[in-house]
């Protein structure tokens, strides 16, 4: 789904700078990044079924789009439900030691398989697309929870120990929200001094107290007033953090003012 009016055909690239916005949601960091004079496009199953990467051609198809370069940043919130620890409440499906999967899956349901098949799906395609980002020096972010067993997928560590590689942790109570949720960014092809001044902001309060506010971390267990997890409402990002993710990528392609 493109925001604007460049032309997306695979074989041309671009006219204008145009984000490809990977699980983008409610679409906050395309909202953002159009401010400094770009075009996004929301590439979300969520948004459009014909837009799952787990599908062989559908990946395929945004592979070529990347690799003929229609793309001039990329910005990745790949879903964390199977690889968040806070599913371990349920059934732990998998660790640190096994992040594709723990070996004993005798106490598993159909539904802790079915889930642990998806999220290994979506997570093998993302790995295909990193390594694309990496070859082609695009520069690009990935988040994810910091907890994520994610990050400790064996090819993940490999692209995040490379040259074209830096990580930042940030939380999310320094950019407005009322829950801490520390998270992870994968920043690639990009400078790691300005991605850290930009986002590594970290909470400094004590006794569970938030260091912006001075009160108590909303707690993200349960469900809100009108029903909804508090996970899933945190799972959208607080619009300063999206601006500030807009803000990394857009400057770092157009080679602009930070300052701006």
């Amino acid at each position: 789904m493109s925001d604007g009016n460049c032309s997306l055909k695979s074989e041309h690239v671009p006219e204008c700078d145009l984000l490809l916005d990977l699980f983008g949601g409610v679409g906050y960091v395309s909202k953002y990044i159009r401010g400094y004079g770009w075009q996004s496009e929301n590439f979300d199953v969520v948004l459009d079924p014909t837009q799952d990467i787990t599908n062989g051609s559908t990946l395929r198809s945004l592979l070529t789009r990347i690799r003929n370069r229609e793309f001039s940043a990329i910005m990745i919130g790949m879903p964390c439900t199977s690889f968040s620890v806070a599913r371990d409440r349920t059934c732990q499906i998998r660790s640190m030691l096994e992040p594709w999967g723990l070996l004993n899956q005798s106490k598993f349901s159909e539904k802790d398989i079915k889930s642990l098949r998806n999220g290994n799906s979506i997570a093998k395609a993302v790995i295909k697309i990193l390594y694309l980002i990496v070859e082609l020096r695009i520069p690009a972010i990935l988040e994810n929870p910091r907890s994520s067993r994610f990050w400790h997928l064996p090819q993940v560590k490999r692209i995040a120990a490379g040259h074209a590689a830096s990580f930042v942790t940030c939380d999310l109570c320094q950019f407005g929200t009322k829950w801490r949720k520390r998270t992870g960014l994968l920043c690639l092809n990009l400078d790691p001094k300005k991605c850290s001044s930009v986002l590594s902001k970290m909470c400094r309060g004590s006794n569970k107290c938030c260091s912006c506010t001075n009160r108590p971390h909303l707690l993200l267990s349960g469900a809100s007033p009108t029903g909804v997890p508090w996970t899933r409402l945190a799972q959208v990002y607080p619009k300063r953090f999206a601006s500030a993710l807009a803000k990394v990528l857009a400057l770092a392609h157009d080679g602009m003012d930070e300052s701006r």
